[in-house]
């Protein structure tokens, strides 16, 4: 019954974030100089993914700056070496409603992106919330035919949502993000 409530707060929550206008703009990807990433803590490999896209952007003179949610069942192995990096504990930086605590993710939720790409699930508290609470022109996820079953909060929160069939890869997801956004002639 408690989580019945919880997730009822929180989509209360969501709702009245989602209620506020924003100006939405899309560049070509050459042209993007801040980058945004939303991520659940996952494997080492994951990890490793995410780490190589971040440093190939930072290459190319593109800023890169990343926010993690640590389930609380989930331990890690290694170690988070990328400088601009923000990891939510489950357990120590949320508040008794599931809300991340605004000291933790203040240092993602103060720069403003050209670019936000979201990588948590389809139903993924953290990945809305942060979503929405982000200064950003253009907000991007991922759908997929298995896992968006009945998930209409992303359709309002997202500006650009890549779908497929089956779960990309993380490659293959910026793959595509990459294609689509190098489209755009301006």
């Amino acid at each position: 019954m408690f989580d019945n409530i919880k997730r009822y707060r929180q989509k209360k929550i969501l709702k009245q974030l989602s209620d506020f206008t924003r100006v939405k703009r899309i560049d070509n990807f050459n042209h993007i100089k801040s980058v945004g990433i939303i991520f659940t803590v996952g494997s080492e490999q994951e990890w490793n993914d995410l780490y190589r896209f971040a440093k190939a952007q930072e290459q190319t003179g593109k800023q890169v700056w990343m926010a993690g949610y640590q389930h609380a069942s989930t331990s890690i192995n290694y170690i988070f070496t990328h400088a601009q990096t923000t990891i939510c504990h489950e357990k120590e930086d949320f508040t008794f409603w599931g809300i991340p605590k605004n000291n933790v993710l203040a240092p993602f939720l103060h720069q403003r992106y050209q670019l936000l790409i979201d990588l948590t699930a389809p139903s993924d508290f953290f990945g809305k919330y942060t979503a929405l609470k982000a200064l950003s022109n253009l907000k991007v996820t991922n759908i997929d035919a298995v896992s968006a079953a009945n998930d209409t909060d992303k359709e309002r929160i997202f500006d650009l949502i890549i779908r497929s069939d089956k779960p990309l890869s993380r490659q293959d997801y910026f793959a595509e993000i990459i294609k689509y956004l190098n489209m755009v002639e301006k």
